[in-house]
């Protein structure tokens, strides 16, 4: 089981139940950008690209973030991390 160093999860009671369960816990660096680079780097653009916008259904969702992604230049892709 891997958490993300919250203190809501890091709570000795948690960590004894999450024991107590059988997991097995794994250490979870605090901001590391190996384990999700896309949190930091394409996340928010598409935050702000949906931003304020409403949708009727889940198909219209996932039509606007496949337009985001088609709109962004190949740089960003490229450029990486």
């Amino acid at each position: 089981m891997m958490h993300d160093n919250a203190p809501a999860h890091t709570v000795s009671i948690v960590m004894s139940a999450a024991v107590d369960c059988g997991y097995i816990l794994l250490p979870h660096p605090p901001n590391s950008p190996d384990l999700a680079p896309s949190d930091f780097y394409l996340f928010p653009m598409l935050k702000d690209h949906l931003h304020g916008k409403q949708f009727s259904t889940d198909i219209d969702i996932i039509h606007s973030v496949e337009d985001f992604l088609q709109v962004i230049n190949k740089q960003f892709y490229q450029t990486g991390i």
